[in-house]
């Protein structure tokens, strides 16, 4: 059985000029399984983003290829892909159950069906109260618990998640890194997220793809040891800060 997603000596260089180029992304051999969540965490700059709007098919690689299921990607595959940016991206004059179900009226699909769907979603988030509000009335941890929502509603075989929680406090990050974990091991999609925080891609994570510095290239992938269901005491484990400090020592940084 091939891998479900496989990157396969792919680069990406971006023209900035007729003689002037820049090279965000080295050669990246990558395979990802069904139902895997990997991490991938590096320096500012060093080409998540990029690799994420590559498999997307946002981005074609300059070298290289990208397969899905074995097959080298075309269109269709988008069918497959969900996405949540590290802003929410809430269309401000829809209610956030119509904010939810904008994927499925873009693919002509049966919104009867979806709206119990997204209600479901909503629910398990904790928005059921929320379904007719405006975005302007949800703080930023609801909208961007919405926004994964709208990302699941097409029941997406691989989930591109592009450091959602960046921008939220500590408290609320941890609280949607545990909804998080909750979903997918309800949903079993399989998961690539992006993420500055190094704890954050261990408790997460079954591997963490650690970037080398712009053009990125894959410096390891660690395997995280911590059993599954992951649960907070996990994080004062041995196990767990002996892989974050491997991980700040891949990276270049002070270990913890």
């Amino acid at each position: 059985m091939p891998a479900l997603l496989s990157l396969e000596g792919v680069e990406k260089t971006y023209w900035l000029a007729p003689n002037q180029t820049i090279a965000a992304l080295g050669k990246i051999d990558l395979e990802v399984q069904d139902r895997e969540f990997i991490a991938i965490v590096g320096p500012s700059g060093c080409g998540k983003t990029t690799m994420l709007k590559l498999i997307s098919g946002i981005l074609k690689p300059s070298k290289g290829r990208i397969t899905i299921q074995g097959i080298p990607f075309k269109n269709s595959h988008r069918q497959l892909l969900g996405m949540v940016f590290q802003q929410p991206a809430l269309l401000p004059w829809r209610t956030v159950l119509n904010n939810v179900l904008l994927p499925c009226e873009i693919k002509g699909q049966d919104l009867r069906k979806a709206r119990a769907l997204a209600k479901e979603l909503l629910g398990l988030v904790g928005l059921k109260k929320f379904i007719n509000r405006n975005p302007r009335e949800l703080s930023y941890g609801m909208q961007q618990r919405v926004s994964i929502c709208r990302a699941l509603i097409s029941d997406p075989k691989i989930l591109l998640m592009d450091e959602p929680f960046a921008a939220l406090d500590a408290i609320t990050r941890f609280e949607l890194t545990r909804l998080l974990l909750e979903i997918w091991s309800m949903k079993k999609n399989t998961v690539l997220f992006v993420t500055h925080n190094i704890q954050e891609a261990v408790f997460l994570a079954d591997r963490v793809v650690v970037m080398t510095s712009r053009p990125g290239r894959i410096a390891s992938i660690i395997d995280v040891p911590l059993p599954r269901p992951r649960k907070e005491e996990h994080l004062y484990e041995q196990s767990f800060s002996n892989c974050a400090k491997t991980i700040h020592q891949l990276l270049g940084l002070n270990a913890l």
